[in-house]
């Protein structure tokens, strides 16, 4: 099983872009987060123009499982913004099951795959 459902209402985030999102919100240099480094100022404007174009956004548990793993453990501005964003956006559920027999998931990861 896939997501499904993808329109140009709806946008899904994977981990790299939504961290960057996260970046442009709150005003952070991505050149200063090892995850981020190859990112410009101007990719967060990008991505911030981007998402501005669609309806909704779009992730998954595992998606938001990455984010939450990576952004600093002492930074409560930064799990306040995941939490905020977690309840204004749409999370859609990939059954692990559903996805493991996929030939692309050794090289996709379960994260990723849902993607497919």
């Amino acid at each position: 099983m896939t997501i499904s459902g993808r329109s140009q209402r709806n946008l899904l985030l994977d981990t790299n872009l939504l961290l960057l999102l996260m970046f442009k919100i709150l005003q952070r240099d991505p050149a200063k987060d090892t995850r981020l480094a190859k990112y410009s100022v101007l990719d967060l404007v990008i991505i911030e123009k981007i998402v501005s174009g669609f309806e909704a956004l779009v992730t998954t548990p595992n998606i938001l499982s990455e984010v939450s793993n990576l952004i600093r453990k002492n930074s409560y501005e930064e799990f306040q913004w995941l939490s905020s964003f977690i309840l204004k956006n749409e999370e859609r559920v990939v059954i692990s099951k559903s996805v493991v027999s996929d030939q692309m998931f050794i090289q996709l990861g379960l994260t990723d795959i849902g993607f497919r």
